[in-house]
């Protein structure tokens, strides 16, 4: 089945709020097997919520709506789906005690007459509760289509979509299975990935391909929708082991895997311990490793050595070096891996130091220029990369690009 789902918000298109719900309405439909092949925003505009419904229900199964529920004027949704459909609105009297009592549930308080406009619902509509708010929902079926139009409030949406409308439509409507792999990528770029993987994906027979770049990673998405989940299994198990054998280490994991995860599992299994050195990365190594609960197992801490002199003081770096090669080269990340190493005992650690920027850059070390070193038992390898982008995406690729590189290490490769 597939589905559009329609915002109602001028504050949303005004670009004052966020549209949060929209992730989420479209994870859950994906996971239930409902495919959301559109997004509309709309203004709080009668014949823009009726035009965009009206649309809708003629080319997809299901038709979301969220927000424009309230009492004041400017919530249109009610009137725009009556308009869309071409039925009246008819005041819903039986829903009206419920209303009172949620009023009087919260301190005795007298419910505004205005309030009454909340029951007023398209003609045909069958009302969906609303336990955490005021004002209800509404199911109502076309010939071809069904909509639903809850409120936009997060918590009242929430509620409405897992309790109410997706247990409707699976007694109702039988969606579609689907199962979904996620791949995770470091190292090569989206068109790299699709150039490998084109030659096969005809083969891999109902399988999907997507491909989801973030900074600074790819994800490959594998989905099969069907009806007979061991044979989707089956064909999502050879696409994904292909995948894996044609990708071979650029990928890192999959589903919700983080770098950090994985590199800290590598070093629990080694049972090696971590530590860091970081200047322009300002903690955000540290800080992912830590993020993932358990990290202490395996990961002992880290120095943000910023300054020459904190280098110098926190890491033994020798201020000759500093002077002769300067703070942003092979050497400084070199000797300030193998100084984190050597003080904290730890058995591998990472160094990384660079030009973030906006400013500090030269025609010989320009921003985005980052040293990656990694001291390990081995000895200590070192890698220079040029970031691209403003001063944040350099730190968080520099932050991957170090968390990979010692992954790489981890695995064996040269």
């Amino acid at each position: 089945m597939d589905a559009h789902v329609l915002t109602v918000g001028g504050e949303i298109l005004a670009g004052d709020i966020l549209d949060s719900n929209f992730h989420e309405i479209a994870a859950a439909f994906r996971d239930a097997g409902i495919r959301v092949t559109a997004h509309a925003s709309v203004a709080d505009d009668v014949d823009a919520i009726a035009g965009t419904i009206r649309r809708s229900v003629e080319e997809v199964d299901i038709v979301f709506v969220t927000g424009g529920l309230g009492p004041t004027p400017d919530d249109l949704t009610r009137e725009g789906t009556a308009r869309a459909l071409g039925v009246g609105q008819t005041l819903r009297e039986d829903l009206v005690p419920d209303l009172e009592a949620t009023f009087r549930s919260h301190g005795g308080r007298t419910m505004p007459v205005s309030n009454l406009n909340q029951l007023r619902l398209p003609d045909g509509a069958e009302a969906i509760s609303n336990p955490n708010g005021s004002a209800p929902g509404f199911r109502i079926e076309t010939p071809r289509a069904v909509v639903f139009a809850v409120p936009g409030v997060p918590r009242e949406m929430r509620w409405m979509l897992h309790e109410a409308v997706l247990p409707w439509l699976r007694e109702h409507r039988s969606p579609t299975a689907i199962q979904v792999r996620l791949l995770r990528t470091q190292g090569i770029g989206e068109s790299d990935l699709a150039e490998r993987l084109a030659p096969h994906m005809d083969a891999w027979r109902g399988v999907g391909v997507a491909f989801y770049p973030h900074l600074p990673g790819v994800d490959v998405k594998l989905s099969h929708f069907g009806k007979d989940p061991r044979r989707m299994k089956r064909e999502l198990d050879q696409a994904e082991s292909e995948a894996r054998r044609i990708l071979g280490t650029y990928v890192y994991g999959s589903g919700k895997e983080t770098l950090a995860e994985v590199v800290l599992r590598m070093l629990g299994e080694r049972g090696w311990r971590l530590a860091v050195a970081e200047s322009c990365t300002g903690g955000r190594v540290a800080a992912a490793l830590t993020a993932v609960p358990g990290s202490s197992k395996a990961f002992d801490g880290g120095v943000v050595s910023y300054s020459n002199r904190a280098k110098s003081e926190l890491l033994g770096v020798d201020p000759e070096l500093l002077a002769t090669h300067g703070a942003v080269s092979e050497a400084a990340a070199r000797a300030m891996a193998e100084g984190m190493r050597e003080r904290s005992g730890a058995d591998v650690a990472l160094g990384v130091t660079g030009i973030a920027g906006p400013g500090g850059g030269t025609a010989g070390k320009p921003v985005g220029l980052v040293y990656t070193a990694v001291a390990a038992p081995g000895g200590t390898r070192c890698w220079e990369m040029r970031h691209p982008g403003v001063r944040d995406a350099v730190q968080q690729r520099a932050t991957s690009v170090a968390l990979n590189r010692l992954r790489l290490v981890l695995l064996g490769e040269p």
